[in-house]
């Protein structure tokens, strides 16, 4: 398991209800058009299962986290760690 930014430019109610249904409890949301989701596979392949590439799911773009650092709320820390330990734990 992977953790993926996806970013919408804006407001885009099809893409957060497309990321609710397809990762369920796979998923946070940072702000209002900005998704940490945890899944198997690569960027193109959560793309693909959101609708992004074929556009259905308006513009956005999803990016594989390999590094992170910043200020935030601790909720983020907390789910990237938990996300990205479970990973590690599913590659084994």
């Amino acid at each position: 398991m992977s953790v993926f930014v996806v970013l919408s430019p804006g407001p885009n109610p099809v893409l957060e209800s497309t990321i609710h249904e397809k990762f369920a409890d796979d998923y946070m949301l940072v702000s209002e058009g900005q998704w940490l989701v945890a899944g198997d596979g690569i960027a193109k392949d959560i793309s693909d299962k959101l609708g992004i590439t074929a556009g259905t799911a308006g513009h956005a773009i999803v990016i594989t986290i390999g590094g992170y650092f910043g200020y935030a709320n601790n909720a983020v820390w907390e789910w990237l760690a938990l996300k990205l330990t479970a990973g590690l734990r599913h590659a084994s």
